[in-house]
């Protein structure tokens, strides 16, 4: 299967995740998003594809230490001292 020149990264589990209840990233905005671009004929269902695991080397070529070291501690429930640098502990 070819993938399109731009891919729409989506999966049913990604609408099931939340950082916290009173963070504003929540699920519903990912679906929103998908759903208006659909609507306005920017998206089809070729256009969507499912992410596929990275391991924690392969994010850190994307991301900043810091950064995947704050996601994965707010994502435990812990407080990272340096979430609101990375606008995780938006509340």
């Amino acid at each position: 299967m070819t993938r399109p020149a731009c891919a729409f990264v989506t999966a049913p589990e990604l609408s099931r995740y939340e950082l916290s209840a009173e963070h504003p990233f929540k699920p519903l905005r990912l679906e929103l998003t998908r759903a208006l671009a659909a609507a306005c004929g920017l998206l089809t269902e070729a256009d969507e594809i499912a992410p596929e695991p990275f391991d924690e080397s392969q994010l850190l070529t994307l991301h900043d230490p810091g950064y995947v070291a704050a996601v994965k501690a707010v994502s435990r429930g812990e407080p990272a001292p340096n979430a609101c640098d990375y606008g995780l502990g938006t509340s």
